[in-house]
């Protein structure tokens, strides 16, 4: 996804003459991504819900190019979806509990350094440890630990991103030196050297494994390490089991291209079932906009290949003088 978090076109079958279908993928607006919406560019109308067989448009009525309507001005862009649908399952925020079962139990410092793992603020980090917080306290109901909320996903813009990296393996280092329990898992069954291989912290990962962690099989799928999931398997550890996104081992490997990971997974009989489309990858680190620069409309991609004579004549009214010079660079 080099163009960013932002929704994409995806393929559904049977829908209603008329209507497209886009999936977003934009993991900080909406919760469980991707989540696929609907636009009739008639009605200029998006939805959640999946059109019916009566809300189809009256068929395009002129020329085609091999079968296909051709390009009118403003096709190219992605409408935006609609507002975010309410999430109201177990992880909802207004389900999100203090660190502590009962909430009278609830110790300030240790809410202190959980948030302060996410803002990515060490000196708040230092300050909760040394007023009393636990080290490896998981926050609720998603049990990630300090250690874990370390490594989350950059947020910083891309002038800054490089900074952020550097303080989140500063936090790292800090915690691993105060004791954090280094194997802890979350509900989606990742331990925060998973994390920190799924965003880029290479820094942490090579701290980690200094200390004699190892990855979980999502983590190891993600790496493309054959060895480490053989290990996992012999431990008897579930081949279809379930991680973030509802993703298996399968799907990390898969979705990465580590054909190794995929053929030895399949051999064993796991399940190839993918949650998503393989498109929607989701890393939102690497399209950060820089800070105070506006975000582009969403464009479709184009593929030549796919129809030549269409893709010519969709160039051509987009940018007059486009086959012109597309056949002196041919020459």
């Amino acid at each position: 996804m080099a163009a960013g978090p932002g929704p994409v076109p995806v393929e559904v079958d049977d829908l209603p003459e008329g209507w497209e279908a886009f999936a977003t993928n934009d993991g900080s607006s909406y919760f469980c991504f991707p989540q696929v919406y609907y636009y009739c560019r008639a009605l200029d109308q998006v939805q959640w819900n999946r059109p019916r067989p009566e809300d189809a448009q009256d068929p395009f009525v002129g020329e085609t190019i091999n079968g296909k309507p051709p390009y009118q001005k403003g096709d190219e862009f992605i409408p935006d979806p609609p507002p975010p649908m309410p999430y109201n399952g177990p992880l909802a925020d207004q389900n999100y509990k203090a660190s502590a079962e009962d909430p009278e139990d609830v110790f300030q410092p240790d809410e202190d350094i959980l948030e302060a793992c996410i803002e990515c603020n060490i000196d708040k980090v230092k300050s909760a440890l040394e007023e009393g917080a636990d080290v490896s306290i998981p926050n609720q109901p998603w049990q990630n630990t300090p250690l874990h909320l370390a490594n989350c996903p950059y947020f910083w813009d891309a002038d800054l991103m490089a900074r952020e990296k550097a303080l989140r393996f500063e936090i790292s280092q800090h915690l691993v030196r105060q004791g954090a329990d280094l194997d802890a898992e979350n509900i989606f069954h990742c331990k925060p050297i998973d994390l920190a291989i799924f965003h880029g912290y290479e820094g942490t990962v090579r701290l980690l494994e200094e200390e004699g962690v190892k990855p979980s099989i999502f983590g190891a799928a993600f790496q493309g390490d054959v060895e480490r999931i053989k290990e996992l398997l012999e431990e008897g550890v579930d081949l279809d089991l379930k991680g973030r996104y509802r993703r298996t081992a399968f799907a990390e490997a898969h979705l990465r291209g580590h054909f190794a990971v995929e053929a030895f997974l399949t051999q064993q009989g796991c399940s190839r079932e993918l949650p998503h489309p393989e498109h929607l990858k989701f890393n939102p680190g690497g399209a950060a906009i820089p800070r105070g620069g506006v975000v582009p409309k969403r464009e479709k991609q184009y593929i030549r290949e796919e129809d030549a004579e269409w893709y010519d004549d969709m160039m051509e009214k987009r940018f007059p003088g486009y086959m012109e010079k597309f056949m002196k660079v041919g020459k």
